[in-house]
C-alpha cells in the first residue's frame, strides 16, 4: 500500500514489496537486507486492530547510520484502509521533508468493508509474483470472490483482468484471454479514468495484437502516475511489438531505474534482448534476475535458454537442472528438450517435450517441438503427425485472439509443411514475414519451410537473414531439416565456425 501511494511523491523511490521481502527472508539484519537491494532507508511498522479501529506505529531508519530519522502513530478505521494509507503516506513524506502527494486515494468503488479492502491488497501482493502459477491462482481466487461480491468495483475488475492475462502467459490457454477481455470491458465501463484500468486496457491490446493502439493507454496511465512501473513495462513491450526497438529499450531502462532492486524489470529487458537477437546482453540480464530472485525457476529456465541460443549447451543444461530442482515448469522442460534436440538426442528431447506438454497442454509451440522430436527419434516418427495436428489446432485458436502474431504464423507454417501441406505452409510463412521480417526466429522458421519446399536458394537466403538478425549459428548448424543445404557454399560459410557438439 505504501509503495503504491508513494508513486505520487517526488524525490523518493520504493523497493517493491517482492524484492524487500525476498531480501528480508535471506538476510535477518534489516539494515543489511536494505543495503542488499539498494535501499538507503528502512521503513518498519506494526499494526494493531481492535474491532473497527486500527493503529499503525511506524519508524524510518537511516541505513548508513542505523539511526531513526522519523516515526509516528496513525489511528484510523479498518473499514477505510485507504484513508489510513493516505495519513501514513502524508506523515512519512512530511517526516522526510518530501512534497505531500497532490492526489488522494479514494476508496475504490464497492470496497466498503475492511475485509474487502484487505483481500484486494492481498491479491495485489500475489500478483507481484506473476512468475509463480500458485501465486496467480491465489490472486485470481481472491479477486473472483471480490468480483462476485462487489461487481461494481473497477479496480477489482482491472486487477482480475491483469491476473487472467498473466495466467494466459503461463498456460497459453485461450479461455484466459476471453476472461481478461470481459473483466477489462467491465472495468472500463465502471471507470475509464483510473490508471489501473488504463494499464489493463493497454496490456490486453498488446496481447491481442494491437501494440500501437496500446501505446496511448499506457501513456494515459503515466500522465497520472509518471512513475507507474507496470505502465512503463507495458509501454516498453508495446513499443517493441510495434517495431520501435530504440524506444522500447529506453523505456525498459527507465522502468528499471525506478525499481533497480526488483527482478521483474530486468527479466522483461532480457526477454526483449533475446527477441532482438542480443543474446549476450540477454544472458547478462537473466543472470542478474537469478541473483535477485534465486527461487525463480522460470528465471533459470530463461537463463538456460539464452545460453542455448549462444550455443553453450552445457551451461544451458546446468541452468535447466537448477530450474527443475526449484519447480517443474513447461519452460524448463521445453528448453531442455530443445537443447537435446540440437545435440541430436531426439529420444531424450521427446521425453522432455512430453513433460512440458503435460504441464501446458494448450501451448502450440510445445506440441510443435514435440512433433519435431518424434519426427527424428528412432521408432517414434509415426507419432509426429498427431503432435503437429494438435499444434496446428492451437495455432489457429491463438490467431483468433491475435491474428497478426508473426511467431504463431511461422509455427503454423512449420507444422503444415511437416505434414505435407506445402502450399498453405508457404502462405503462412509469407504472412509471418509480412509483420516479423526482423524477428530472427521468424526468419529461421521461414528457412525451414523453404527447405521443405525444396526451394534451396530461398532457404539459404533466409538462413543468411536469420544469422544476420542474430539467430544462433549453432542452431542452424545442428538443424536436421537443413540436410539438403549442407553442400551449398553460402550455408557452409555461415556455419563453418560451429563445431558439432555431443554430451
Amino acid at each position: 500500500m505504501l509503495s503504491a501511494r508513494l508513486y505520487h511523491v517526488p524525490g523518493i523511490q520504493v523497493v517493491t514489496p517482492t524484492a524487500a521481502i525476498a531480501a528480508a527472508d535471506k538476510i535477518k539484519d534489516p539494515f543489511e537486507a536494505a543495503r542488499s537491494v539498494g535501499g538507503k532507508l528502512v521503513f518498519n511498522s506494526s499494526l494493531m486492530q481492535s474491532g473497527d479501529r486500527l493503529r499503525i506505529v511506524y519508524s524510518v531508519w537511516n541505513v548508513q547510520t542505523r539511526k531513526q530519522v522519523d516515526g509516528d502513530t496513525i489511528d484510523g478505521s479498518a473499514s477505510d484502509i485507504f484513508a489510513v494509507q493516505d495519513k501514513l503516506v502524508d506523515r512519512v513524506a512530511s517526516g522526510l521533508k518530501l512534497p505531500k502527494p497532490l492526489k488522494r486515494t479514494p476508496t475504490p468503488s464497492g470496497l466498503e468493508t475492511a475485509s474487502e479492502q484487505e483481500r484486494y491488497v492481498q491479491a495485489l501482493g500475489h500478483l507481484q509474483r506473476y512468475d509463480k502459477e500458485a501465486s496467480l491462482d491465489a490472486a485470481i481466487q481472491l479477486l473472483e470472490t471480490l468480483s462476485h461480491e462487489r461487481a461494481e468495483s473497477p479496480v477489482v475488475q482491472a486487477a482480475l483482468a491483469r491476473a487472467y492475462l498473466n495466467k494466459l502467459s503461463i498456460t497459453r490457454d485461450q479461455s484466459w484471454a476471453d476472461k481478461a477481455a470481459q473483466a477489462s470491458a467491465r472495468a472500463q465501463k465502471l471507470n475509464a479514468d483510473l490508471p489501473e484500468v488504463d494499464v489493463t486496457i493497454g496490456s490486453l491490446r498488446v496481447e491481442t495484437g494491437q501494440p500501437r493502439e496500446a501505446v496511448p493507454a499506457f501513456r494515459e496511465a503515466l500522465a497520472t502516475q509518471p512513475n507507474n512501473f507496470e505502465a512503463l513495462l507495458g509501454l516498453a513491450r508495446a513499443y517493441a511489438d510495434s517495431g520501435q526497438t530504440t524506444e522500447a529499450e529506453a523505456t525498459y531502462k527507465r522502468a528499471i531505474s525506478l525499481q533497480p532492486a526488483y527482478w521483474g524489470g530486468y527479466s522483461k529487458l532480457a526477454g526483449f534482448y533475446s527477441d532482438t537477437g542480443k543474446y549476450a546482453a540477454a544472458v547478462e540480464m537473466f543472470r542478474k534476475v537469478t541473483e535477485m530472485s534465486p527461487d525463480n525457476a522460470r528465471a533459470f529456465a530463461n537463463l538456460g535458454g539464452t545460453y542455448q541460443l549462444l550455443g553453450d549447451f552445457q551451461k544451458a543444461l546446468d541452468a535447466y537442472r537448477r530450474s527443475l530442482a526449484l519447480e517443474p515448469t513447461n519452460l524448463a522442460y521445453s528448453n531442455l528438450g530443445t537443447t537435446y534436440f540440437f545435440l541430436g538426442q531426439y529420444k531424450e528431447a521427446s521425453e522432455a517435450f512430453e513433460s512440458a506438454v503435460k504441464l501446458s497442454p494448450n501451448y502450440f509451440q510445445l506440441w510443435a517441438n514435440l512433433g519435431d522430436a518424434y519426427r527424428w527419434a528412432p521408432g517414434l516418427a509415426a507419432k509426429a503427425s498427431e503432435a503437429y495436428a494438435k499444434a496446428i489446432e492451437l495455432c489457429r485458436a491463438e490467431l483468433t485472439r491475435n491474428p497478426k502474431d508473426p511467431i504463431v504464423h511461422s509455427y503454423l507454417a512449420l507444422c503444415l509443411a511437416k505434414i505435407g501441406k506445402l502450399d498453405e505452409a508457404r502462405a503462412q510463412s509469407q504472412e509471418a514475414l509480412s509483420t516479423g521480417a526482423k524477428n530472427p526466429e521468424v526468419l529461421y522458421n521461414a528457412a525451414i519451410v523453404a527447405a521443405l519446399n525444396r526451394q534451396t536458394r530461398e532457404a539459404v537466403d533466409q538462413v543468411r537473414n536469420a544469422a544476420a538478425a542474430g539467430y544462433p549459428v549453432a542452431f542452424i548448424a545442428h538443424e536436421p531439416e537443413f540436410a539438403s543445404l549442407q553442400s551449398e557454399k553460402e550455408f557452409i560459410r555461415i556455419t563453418k565456425s560451429v563445431k558439432k557438439e555431443t554430451l
